[in-house]
Formats: structure tokens, sequence, C-alpha cells
């Protein structure tokens, strides 16, 4: 049986169980990447970034692993799957424990290291003369 079979039991196949599983996690290594006061915009670009990352790279692996060729369209839906699991926990969990977000646990314990500014965002009503 190869990765890319999906188990009889859960329907997913190793692959997509280890993306599930990165998609849970991406939230803090955005909080380790960037800086506490870094722009939404930033976090959530990291996010899709890591999680394409993710994606592509755990379908590669599967590729490989198969013996098969490298399958675009589900590089694509894992990118998606890691994506939306990351952003679902970020709210559901990491940030509500206190754990992710600005005010979270990791940022507190990285410091100002990462990508991103060290202005706090300007409101976009503000900006307007």
């Amino acid at each position: 049986m190869t990765d890319q079979v999906a188990d009889v039991n859960t329907g997913l196949s190793s692959i997509q169980i280890l993306s599930l599983f990165i998609g849970v996690f991406i939230p803090i290594l955005v909080d380790i990447v960037t800086k506490r006061l870094a722009h939404p915009a930033v976090k959530a670009a990291m996010l899709v970034l890591l999680a394409g990352l993710s994606g592509f790279l755990t379908e590669w692996l599967g590729a490989e692993q198969a013996d098969v060729m490298f399958n675009w369209t589900a590089a694509l839906l894992t990118w998606l799957v890691t994506f939306v699991t990351g952003v679902a926990t970020f709210y559901g969990f990491w940030k509500p424990a206190g754990i992710s977000g600005s005010a979270g646990k990791v940022q507190d314990a990285t410091g100002n290291a990462g990508v991103g500014s060290n202005k706090t965002p300007t409101p976009a009503d503000s900006r307007r003369p």
C-alpha cells in the first residue's frame, strides 16, 4: 500500500493527514517568523505562503514515495486544506487560548524578531487628511 492510497478506515492518505497536522501548527510558525506589530496583511500573506509551501512539499513527498507523477491539482487542494485548517485553528483555538496572535505567548517569547514593521498599524480612516 502506498502513501497515495487512502486508508480504508479514514478515507485519507497519510499525506493528507500530515497536511492537516501541519495546518494546525502553521499559526504558531507565523507568529515565530513575524513581528508582534506586523500588519495583519503581512501575517495573512505569511500564512498563505507557508500553507502553500507545506501543500506543495507534502504532495511532492507523497509523489516521490509512491513513485507517481506530481499532481498539481492535489497540491493546490492540499494548500487550500492546510490554509483553511490554519485559519480555523488560529481563530478557534490558538488565539482564544492566548497562545497565538499579537498578544499571544509565542509573540512574547520571540520578542521583536521576524518579518514586518515595528510600527503600530494605522487605521485606514486616520490616514486621510
